[in-house]
């Protein structure tokens, strides 16, 4: 659904998208640093919505019908359809520019950064809440599986784990 209300209400063309390709890398890979440094996330934020907006204002002739309607949308009510709207435009661009980077193989780290942008939205749950998470399409991050169960209290690992770490 975030895909639709991008692509097919707001009209943001493929070829619009390519063409800002280098803007929209450059404001997600500095947003994604700015996750990076402490206390730092409400400017991360700020950054990524800035550039979600700067995308949907570009195509100014469908905002209105679009915004009335994600306002009409079932399961959305009492959400505000411009934070929906910028929210669906962000997560559609980090998504469209992580297959983009894949399909250039350009930038190693880049994906990385993509991933700590999205676990900083999947933190907040994307601003709208995992209900309209859901209806929208939106998915957090697969978590990587833990590789050691934590020590159960009371056994044997708990008693070492009390110990300290083994010298070498």
């Amino acid at each position: 659904m975030y895909e639709d209300l991008v692509l097919e209400k707001l009209k943001i063309s493929p070829a619009f998208l390519n063409e800002s390709g280098p803007v929209i890398r450059d404001r997600l890979k500095r947003a994604a640093q700015e996750f990076d440094l402490d206390h730092a996330n409400i400017f991360a934020i700020n950054m990524c919505l800035h550039a979600a907006s700067s995308i949907i204002l570009s195509n100014p002739d469908y905002l209105k019908g679009t915004l009335d309607e994600v306002r009409g949308m079932a399961g959305l009510t009492g959400k505000d359809p411009t934070t929906v709207l910028t929210v669906s435009a962000l997560y559609y661009l980090v998504k469209w520019d992580a297959a983009r980077a894949e399909r250039e193989k350009t930038d190693a780290d880049y994906q990385d950064k993509l991933d700590k942008l999205r676990s900083g939205f999947d933190a907040i749950n994307w601003l709208i809440g995992p209900d309209a998470m859901r209806l929208l399409g939106i998915e957090t991050r697969k978590k990587q599986p833990e590789t050691a169960s934590p020590p159960s209290v009371g056994g044997p690992a708990s008693n070492q784990a009390q110990a300290g770490p083994p010298s070498n």
